[in-house]
């Protein structure tokens, strides 16, 4: 390529200014797009020149509007020293003429194009702006035009481009017929106006700060720079003929169509019904000024349904239209900064008079100045003409957040979407495309069907195959799979006998195998087994309100309990008595009859009987068998009680597989020291914990772990990557497989686990991924409207397959909410789990947290509407809430609209009575009003202040025992609001958090030779301090001895200091 400049002289009389004196009418100037990438905001624009042009007459039109535009005459500039205006042109700002070789091609065009855009051109004393127009074999091929800066106007925040560049690509928006009555007023705004305009843009704006969803604010890298990646699509062929065609005949201007696509794209990503997004202008807001005002502007525009997307198309351009209005606006004051250069548009037309010519599209994205706001994504489109006709060229810029998101993928969904029905409503428009190939649809049909064996089958089988192998094991007993399968099997006989109508039994059971015993004996007489904790008995009512009135199998301490509550209940022992001596032959059990009912908590403040069949519960055991096999010789450790389906994992997957069970005492369970020690000396193989367990576990285990494991499950709540780490190395040190388990109760059990690989184990932080389905499970994520989204974009974890409950008992209007028939293009019955989740590159889920308001404390879901219900029930108040505190977000608070502070104490008593103890809020204040936001819902972050901030003083405590125990418990959980007769469960000390004062004692306290167990058994501040008072009573009375005299010595020296300045003041007095 050889480049030549031929000499010109300048140009004086080529017409008006601004406007050449003949021009072809066949002559086009086509825009391509570039990339600068240099901080000065140098801009550079090629053009093609396509048809006949005298390249001296294009010379001289271009050279009249540098010379004598009034555009171009005075503004000002940025220069190193600050704003300085620049009154006219400079001599040398002219157009010249540079023969090129006929060789060159378009290609070394674009490349001299972009060489030019990385070299800063100086500010002051120099040309603003220069042209070449390039000649090949004497015909003029392109115009390549550069400003030495985008100068812009500091008041009103306009980038004002030069002149030359839109000689024939100015957007008059008078002539438009589309903005008939949106005249721009050329006049700056008084400041009176602009203090309207300014306060109307913060109102409207204000929860948009950060110009989109949190998740997609980019990081910047070491050099301050935005990161991200750049992706390119191109619509060539029959779509972009299609394309053409459609804008062509719904007189759609293709800047309209990109940019509403865009904010579409962003709208679906975000999954919210309203967005900002930056909107790329370049016009000419009025006759007497420069040909471009370039800005990324904030334009807020609604993508919800109930319209096409031809009339959405109109609102994008009334939005984009609102936002030129705003060009008074002092963003300064708003606490927002449109971003300069993310985005530019030029609205490039044909022919001689650009307002009266058709609109085209040009996007052509610039360096985002640092310390401005960024938007989530900006989509950069040209249309190009090659020797196939030419398309479309879309270029995607993403940050970070979008690194597992096939964003051009989703881009060209929408729009194949909308050429295949333009009039289509756009809230039937999602990410993945109905008619296209689609990765998600494969991926659902693949998953299979659940067995036909129901729990009662697989238990048979395993006492036929492996008799004489342990089934049960707790201290002082064990019980084979044979006496299991015959004791359960006699029990079932009298089950049938004594309540042959009833289809659910609840089991009320002291832990331990009479238990175990109980639930298979119910599953084999084919009713379900209905599990009630006996700390727990208070609940019984509403269990009878959705079930009626049940048979009920105990002990013989829960019958006499569930006597004083006025329930009858059969002993367990009594129902063995009666049964017959004889073994019956096993009857057949129902598929489709329910197995057992777990009551959950509900957010009307009513428990949720979710109630599954022995089809879905024969389904997951299969289906978890063929990830996590057990067999004989290989045991699990049970940990959790009935009315938590993790015991289904503890139970029954040993039970049909020929494992076995160990059960280690309650009150052993309870006690992590000891909990710990019965895990090394079972020398089980398998064992399922919480990860908050598993924490505090940790502490107690010897060097050298559990060498006998094999298998962890961890789950119930989210898995911290650095507890399923430290879990791996100090525990299994040999090696095994650690998982990750997650499933909604109605999914029964689990539907997604997977094991946690070295490379997740080695990451610095976040959550475990939670893995991939389950063979039997269905997975998909939707959005809001029950749209498919992609891979990588977040969604609702949606749940398919035989494993799903039947039905909420005694609730159809919950169930109808909660499990969902054909939503969108799914078919079958799916159930809505409320989980925020993306599937990531790998294929694995990853959870983001909860869509409502319901949470996990201590691996339990719990509804905070069940928490508020009670509150009220106890209070007697109108307005109550409960919510997770936001510095501490496993921690439980609640707001009572009252003035009675003091029956605080009691309303926590009360709610103990209605409520697990999980669920009983760690501090109850009580506050005038409740903060609401803009919205007039209730702001949490601030009543998390308010109460903070009316947090009653700390008692005074004369007994100096307790006035340390009193501290060390308040830096635990937070408060210093609890007595020291309180019982500080009452207080919000729970059985982990205990484990963090267990410490602090034990290593202030070593002589008293504190357990874990201690703290259970003194739950107050005064019977700790009982209990370690004798080791140091003596101790701490020589140190109030000591304190005691210390203060005497300082009281008499200050009395004699006192006495003295007054002896001083007297002599004083007199010898004046």
């Amino acid at each position: 390529m050889t480049r030549t400049e031929a000499a010109v002289a300048p140009s004086t009389g080529c017409g008006e200014p601004g406007r050449p004196t003949s021009w072809p009418q066949n002559t086009m100037l086509r825009q391509f797009e570039l990339n600068p990438a240099d901080t000065t905001l140098t801009l550079v624009r090629l053009m093609r020149v396509r048809g006949e042009v005298d390249p001296e007459l294009l010379r001289c039109a271009v050279d009249s509007v540098l010379r004598r535009d009034p555009g171009l005459a005075v503004r000002l500039a940025r220069t190193q020293s600050g704003w300085k205006s620049i009154p006219g042109p400079h001599p040398d700002q002219r157009c010249r003429l540079v023969e090129m070789d006929p060789e060159t091609t378009e290609g070394d065009v674009i490349t001299m194009a972009r060489h030019l855009q990385e070299m800063a051109m100086p500010i002051e004393n120099a040309p603003l702006v220069d042209a070449e127009l390039i000649v090949t074999d004497k015909r003029a091929t392109y115009l390549l035009v550069r400003a030495s800066h985008l100068v812009w106007d500091a008041r009103t925040g306009y980038l004002v481009c030069d002149r030359v560049g839109q000689l024939c690509a100015g957007h008059d928006p008078y002539s438009d017929p589309d903005v008939a009555g949106a005249v721009l007023d050329p006049v700056r705004a008084d400041e009176a106006e602009m203090e309207r305009a300014t306060e109307s843009f913060r109102q409207d704006f204000k929860d948009f700060a950060t110009f989109g969803h949190s998740a997609m604010l980019g990081v910047k890298d070491e050099k301050g720079r935005l990161t991200g990646r750049r992706d390119e699509l191109v619509l060539d062929g029959e779509f972009a003929s299609s394309l053409r065609s459609t804008m062509s005949t719904h007189r759609i201007p293709a800047s309209a169509f990109f940019i509403a696509v865009a904010a579409l794209l962003q709208a679906r990503l975000t999954d919210e019904e309203v967005v900002v997004f930056g909107c790329p202008v370049s016009t000419r807001v009025c006759q007497q000024a420069c040909g471009c005002h370039v800005n990324t502007l904030p334009v807020k525009v609604a993508v919800e349904g109930g319209r096409t997307f031809l009339e959405y198309v109109k609102t994008v351009q009334i939005s984009i239209l609102e936002s030129l209005r705003r060009r008074g606006v002092d963003y300064s004051a708003t606490g927002m900064t449109p971003v300069l250069g993310s985005l530019a548009s030029c609205f490039t037309h044909q022919g001689v008079e650009p307002s009266g010519l058709d609109e085209e599209i040009r996007l052509e994205p610039l360096q985002v100045p640092l310390g401005h706001v960024a938007f989530p994504l900006s989509v950069v489109s040209s249309e190009f003409i090659d020797a196939t006709g030419g398309g479309f060229r879309c270029v995607i810029e993403v940050g970070s957040w979008a690194d597992d998101i096939d964003v051009v993928g989703a881009f060209s969904s929408l729009i194949r979407q909308i050429l295949s029905d333009p009039c289509s409503p756009l809230d039937s428009i999602g990410l993945v495309d109905p008619d296209g190939p689609s990765p998600v649809l494969e991926a659902l049909a693949a998953y299979g069907r659940g067995s036909t064996a129901t729990v009662v089958d697989m238990m048979g089988r395993t006492a036929q195959r492996y008799p004489d192998q342990v089934a049960l094991i707790e201290p002082g007993r064990i019980v084979s799979h044979r006496q299991l399968d015959v004791d359960g099997r006699r029990l079932a006989s009298e089950i049938n006998a004594r309540w042959p109508e009833a289809e659910h039994v609840v089991v009320c059971h002291r832990w331990g195998i009479d238990e175990v015993l109980a639930v298979t004996s119910v599953l084999r007489s084919g009713r379900a087994y209905v599990p009630i904790d006996p700390d727990l008995i208070s609940r019984i009512p509403s269990v009878f309100e959705t079930l009626g009135r049940v048979p009920v199998i105990g002990d013989c301490e829960t019958v006499a309990t569930l006597a004083d509550h006025g329930v009858t209940a059969v002993e367990l022992s009594e129902l063995l008595a009666g049964a017959q001596d004889t073994v019956p032959d096993q009857a057949e059990v129902d598929l489709d009859a329910p197995a057992y009912v777990m009551f959950t908590s509900g957010s009307t403040g009513r428990p949720k009987g979710v109630e599954v069949s022995h089809r879905a519960l024969g389904a997951f055991l299969t289906s978890w068998l063929q990830v996590v096999t057990c067999g004989p010789g290989e045991s699990w450790v049970r940990l959790h009680h009935l009315a938590f389906d993790a015991s289904v994992l503890d139970i029954l997957v040993p039970l049909v597989s020929g494992g076995a069970v160990h059960l280690p005492d309650l009150d052993v369970v309870r006690d992590v020291q000891r909990c710990a020690r019965a895990l090394v000396d079972s020398r089980a193989t398998s064992v399922l914990l919480t990860p908050s367990l598993a924490d505090q576990i940790m502490r107690f285990l010897p060097d050298e772990g559990l060498p006998a494991l094999r298998v962890t499950v961890l789950g119930a709540e989210a898995v911290p990557i650095a507890v399923a780490s430290q879990w791996a190395t100090r525990v299994m040190p040999r090696g095994g497989r650690v998982l990750n388990a997650y499933g909604p109760t109605e999914s029964t059990v689990a539907c997604i686990t997977g094991d946690l690989t070295s490379d997740d184990l080695s990451q610095d932080g976040g959550g475990a991924p939670l893995g991939t389905p389950l063979p039997h499970a269905g997975v998909a994520t939707v959005d809001s409207a029950l749209r498919l989204v992609p891979p990588g974009v977040p969604g609702e974890l949606l749940v398919a397959g035989e494993s799903l409950a039947t039905e909420y008992l005694g609730m159809p209007e919950e169930t109808q909410r909660a499990f969902i028939t054909d939503p969108g293009r799914l078919k079958g019955r799916w159930y809505r789990t409320g989980d925020r989740v993306r599937l990531c590159r790998d294929n694995r889920f990853v959870f983001l947290g909860r869509m409502d308001g319901q949470v996990k404390l201590g691996g339990f879901r719990v509804e905070l509407g069940e928490v508020s219900a009670a509150l009220r029930r106890v209070t007697g108040a109108a307005v109550v809430a409960a919510f997770m505190d936001p510095e501490q977000p496993s921690r439980l608070m609640a707001a009572v609209v009252s003035d009675r502070a003091r029956d605080v104490p009691t309303w926590k008593a009360g709610m103990r009575q209605l409520l697990p103890a999980c669920m009983v809020p760690q501090r109850i204040a009580c506050v005038s009003s409740m903060p609401t936001n803009g919205n007039g819902k209730l702001d949490v972050a601030a009543l998390a202040r308010l109460i903070a901030h009316e947090q009653v003083p700390a008692r005074t405590i004369t007994d100096p025992v307790e006035r340390e125990i009193h501290r060390t418990v308040a830096s635990v959980i937070g408060h210093e609001d609890f007595t020291c007769t309180e019982n500080l469960f009452d207080a919000g000390l729970t059985s982990l958090s205990l484990i963090q004062v267990f410490d602090v004692l034990q290593s202030a306290y070593p002589e008293a030779g504190l357990a874990v167990v201690d703290l259970f058994q003194n739950p107050t501040i005064e019977s700790l301090a009982l209990r370690v008072r004798p080791a140091r009573e003596v101790e701490l009375r020589d140190r109030e001895l000591q304190e005691a005299r210390e203060a005497e010595r300082r009281a008499r020296r200050e009395h004699e200091w006192q006495r003295r300045r007054e002896i001083n003041a007297k002599h004083h007095r007199r010898d004046g």
